[in-house]
C-alpha cells in the first residue's frame, strides 16, 4: 500500500511540475525595469533558447537600450550580470530574412553556458544591408 501511495504522490508531483512551464516564466519577464531614459521595454516571442523561440524586444529606441534590454532579460532569469552570470560572446546572425542578436553567457557558479537569441529584425536601430 505504501508503494502505491508513493507512486500517486510522485505522479502528483510530476503533474504539478508540468504546470510550471515556460509560459509561467514568460509572464514574469514580460516587462523590464526602467532602462536608460526612463524607457520601459516589453518582451514578446519566446524564451530565446533558439532562433525559432527568439525573444522580440519592443520599445528600445537605440542600440544602447536594445543591448540593455537583452541583458535585463537574461538577468531576470539568471541574476545580476557579472555577479551571477557573464557574457562570453555576442554576435549577430542573418537567417531566413531575420536578424538575430545571439548572446553566449556563462552562469558563474556552475560554469554552464547558455545561448539566448533575440530577434532584432524590426528594431529601427539595426543597420540594414544595402
Amino acid at each position: 500500500m505504501k508503494a502505491k501511495t508513493a507512486a500517486h504522490m510522485l505522479l502528483a508531483l510530476v503533474v504539478c511540475l508540468g504546470c510550471v512551464s515556460k509560459e509561467t516564466v514568460r509572464i514574469r519577464v514580460k516587462e523590464a525595469d526602467e532602462l536608460p531614459r526612463g524607457r520601459k521595454v516589453k518582451y514578446e516571442g519566446g524564451m530565446g533558447e533558439s532562433r525559432e523561440d527568439a525573444v522580440v524586444i519592443i520599445g528600445a529606441e537605440d542600440l544602447k537600450q536594445g543591448v540593455a534590454a537583452e541583458y535585463d532579460f537574461i538577468s531576470q532569469l539568471h541574476g545580476r550580470k557579472n555577479k551571477d552570470w557573464r557574457v562570453k560572446a555576442q554576435s549577430q546572425s542573418r537567417e531566413g530574412g531575420k536578424i538575430y542578436d545571439i548572446i553566449e553567457m556563462e552562469i558563474l557558479e556552475s560554469g554552464e553556458t547558455h545561448y539566448y537569441y533575440f530577434d532584432i529584425s524590426n528594431c529601427s536601430w539595426v543597420p540594414r544591408r544595402q
